[in-house]
């Protein structure tokens, strides 16, 4: 008689996110001008900082470079010109197209 066994077994593993919007927070009530941060344990030469209106639209709010290396590196663009009242979404992206993910915020 041929017996046999079969084994099976499950890994999960969480990935870091390469690059973290880490200002403003999730939620944030916004009042301009605004820090907007990122941060990544991978050098980008550029992060661009977004976002997206009620309508779906995605629009630039501007481009920061590295501004230190203490740990991870980090990005800062001081949003200067606050968009219409409303509710939003805010991300970030470095440039070879890493994504963070987007955060909500309101502007009153």
């Amino acid at each position: 008689l041929g017996l046999f066994s079969d084994t099976s077994s499950s890994i999960t593993v969480e990935l870091a996110s390469p690059l973290s919007l880490t200002q403003p927070g999730d939620q944030s009530l916004l009042q301009f001008p605004v820090a907007l941060m990122a941060e990544s344990d991978t050098l980008y030469t550029l992060v661009s900082f977004y976002y997206v209106d009620s309508k779906g639209q995605t629009k630039l709010i501007g481009a920061a470079n590295n501004i230190d290396h203490t740990g991870k590196y980090h990005y800062s663009l001081s949003w200067q010109t606050s968009p219409p009242a409303g509710d939003y979404k805010v991300f970030a992206q470095g440039n070879g197209g890493v994504l963070t993910a987007k955060v909500k915020i309101s502007v009153p």
